[in-house]
């Protein structure tokens, strides 16, 4: 009889357990894959503008920087003194919210001399919780509620080995980043 009681009791928990995750459809991981993979210089303006607009702190279009491996997008504090907005001419964005894409090329091979297209993966945006969260919930985890998410980490993980998607939202050394792992 104890024997069945606590196999009914793991049994249970188990199953509560299953229930308390989330899950997306498969049509969720491949539009989210859409969002951060297979995008050209277009798509990568609107998700950083989308990304900057809806952060808790107030952010404005500063610059764009283009290399060949990469593309960063860099918005600064609308609260910045004038003096401020020199000093950063002049060093750098000093606290700006960066967001970066990684570029690569679709249909490359450098054997026949084809280039190939070039297209933009979503990489990395550093920042506030509550200036990242606003993004996390719109464009990944709609289901994600603010103050459950920093209590449980399987609110800041969007993943699905199946379509090599594997998006989070962490904080690492005091510093919150919204990474693309894909």
């Amino acid at each position: 009889m104890k024997k069945l009681l606590l196999i009914t009791f793991l049994f249970t928990i188990y199953f509560l357990q299953a229930q308390d995750g989330y899950s997306l459809s498969d049509d969720t991981y491949k539009e989210i894959r859409t969002k951060v993979i297979g995008l050209d210089s277009l798509e990568t303006k609107t998700f950083a503008d989308n990304l900057a607009s809806s952060a808790k702190t107030d952010f404005v279009f500063y610059k764009a920087k283009f290399n060949d491996n990469d593309l960063r997008y860099f918005y600064r504090r609308m609260d910045l003194t004038p003096e401020e907005q020199k000093k950063q001419e002049m060093l750098g964005c000093v606290r700006c919210m960066v967001i970066y894409f990684h570029k690569y090329y679709v249909g490359s091979n450098e054997d026949l001399g084809i280039e190939g297209a070039p297209k933009f993966r979503f990489n990395l945006v550093i920042g506030s919780y509550l200036d990242l969260f606003p993004t996390w919930k719109r464009e990944f985890l709609p289901s994600a509620i603010k103050e459950e998410a920093l209590d449980n980490f399987k609110y800041l993980r969007v993943e699905s080995v199946e379509m090599h998607l594997n998006v989070t939202l962490a904080k690492f050394s005091g510093v919150w980043e919204l990474r693309n792992n894909s």
